[in-house]
């Protein structure tokens, strides 16, 4: 059993799309009609988290609905990626693989960390002006608000890093 957390995928100097299985060294051509299918399963857990998240609150679930329809949706996902597409994928023999070194970009300043910070500050505001739903909703902004934070000072962190 394959999870997402095991493969990564790049573009080899043959410029092939190339999932690489971590634990098992082994490397798998991506065609045009596996792309999508393979970036479902690279971002599977995240998917499965936000199907449910979304599908509980409109249907105001109890939050073992959550975890259950978090944990069959991600299941799915497994199953589908690991008996379906991947053994129909071609193998590439690992010694003709080398990695294409990626472009570096010249960035002024980060943008994605200043979004990031605007809707944790916009999401603080809702929060203390009561603009938020009692509840589970509560929980979702609270973990929102971290997440953006988080991702916010990363982002400008590494991006801090990188230009001195």
């Amino acid at each position: 059993m394959l999870f997402g957390i095991q493969i990564e995928v790049f573009e080899d100097t043959k410029s092939r799309k190339l999932l690489h299985v971590k634990k098992k060294d082994l490397y798998y051509q991506i065609t045009k009609s596996d792309e999508a299918k393979v970036f479902l399963f690279s971002k599977g857990l995240i998917n499965a988290v936000s199907l449910a998240l979304i599908f509980g609150l409109i249907l105001r679930w109890p939050i073992w609905a959550y975890v259950v329809t978090a944990l069959v949706i991600y299941a799915f996902i497994l199953y589908m990626f690991n008996d379906k597409v991947l053994p129909k994928m071609p193998v590439v023999n690992a010694k003709t693989v080398a990695r294409k070194e990626a472009p570096k970009k010249d960035r002024s300043f980060s943008i994605a960390g200043i979004a990031y910070l605007v809707i944790a500050f916009g999401l603080l505001y809702c929060f203390f002006t009561n603009q938020v739903e009692e509840g589970m909703m509560t929980y979702v902004v609270i973990g929102a608000i971290a997440i953006s934070l988080v991702m916010g000072a990363m982002n400008l962190f590494t991006y801090g890093k990188k230009n001195e």
